[in-house]
């Protein structure tokens, strides 16, 4: 595999190699999920999800779909769309595609312990164990603490830095690949100091839903090091994405009757909020709580 992979994201269903013609972007694409929920009156939502391995040793009851809570909430029924290996090899069957049930009862998933945190889990692993017995595995991928932004890389992460976000804004999607989508921006403030008071930072990328629980990347060309030395390129997990900012526009509108009618309209204003991917540790802890494995942190 090319060595622009970062460390710890491989195929799970052979956590022991790696791919070797799979570069970054494509093993994130196959991190991140779209999930379809339905609540208890037949509405429909959706948003996005990414799989996380929080366990050590690669303890299958780690694996999870972490997304935000509010996605979850009131969902009754989760479902995501998986892509399955093609037979012989350890490459992606493009177009063989299955829609799997992630969860058929409410409450299934994991909240963060902190209330004011919007991140959730769904755990995963009984659903790939049960392809595998069919003989009918699944490509994908898992980002593990690896993956994420060390604290010491977040103190010299500023404001202007290069993000990429991966999911499905509008629920779009690439419906025959199974593929989301890459959007890039900037960070809108510096991720290192708390947005507002809160564990977040800014964004500078529109945010629509369904975008809601995408993996935001900080992403660089070259990374300094010391001696004048750069490694790269770079692409290390900096957030989730968890809700947007809009302006509402509102003016008269003329009608043949008495009443004045007012027309509002809300517009995006390409500034996304996301939470540092730190607070992903609480939400291993809650999930190591209930099923017992080492964490990976």
């Amino acid at each position: 595999m090319p060595d622009d992979v970062p460390k710890g994201l491989q195929p799970v269903y052979a956590r022991s190699r790696r791919a070797s013609k799979n570069s970054t972007p494509r093993m994130l694409s196959h991190a991140t999920l779209r999930l379809v929920c339905q609540g208890e009156d037949a509405e429909v939502w959706g948003g996005t999800g990414f799989l996380f391995d929080f366990a050590k040793d690669g303890n299958a009851d780690g694996l999870a779909v972490v997304t935000n809570r509010h996605i979850l909430e009131e969902a009754v029924r989760v479902t995501t769309r998986l892509t399955h290996v093609k037979a012989g090899t350890d490459e992606a069957d493009y177009g063989n595609i299955t829609s799997e049930v992630l969860a058929d009862v409410e409450g299934a998933w994991i909240d963060h312990p902190d209330d004011d945190i919007d991140l959730a889990a769904l755990p995963i692993s009984e659903c790939l164990l049960e392809a595998r017995k069919r003989r009918l595995p699944y490509f994908v991928s898992a980002l593990t603490p690896q993956d994420m932004l060390s604290d010491e890389e977040l103190k010299t992460t500023d404001a202007m830095s290069e993000v990429i976000m991966v999911g499905y804004p509008d629920l779009i999607e690439d419906s025959v690949n199974n593929m989301p989508v890459f959007r890039k921006g900037i960070c809108a403030t510096h991720p290192h100091l708390n947005y507002d008071g809160n564990p977040d930072f800014l964004t500078d990328i529109a945010s629509y839903p369904g975008s809601s629980g995408s993996p935001v990347f900080l992403h660089r060309s070259l990374w300094p090091l010391a001696g004048g030395k750069a490694l790269g390129p770079y692409t290390k997990l900096l957030g989730i994405h968890h809700s947007g900012m809009e302006f509402t526009t509102s003016g008269d509108v003329d009608v043949v009757t008495p009443e004045a009618f007012v027309s509002q309209s809300k517009v995006p204003m390409h500034i996304g909020i996301a939470v540092r991917c730190e607070k992903l540790r609480e939400l291993g802890e809650a999930i190591q709580s209930q099923f017992g494995f080492e964490l990976a942190f």
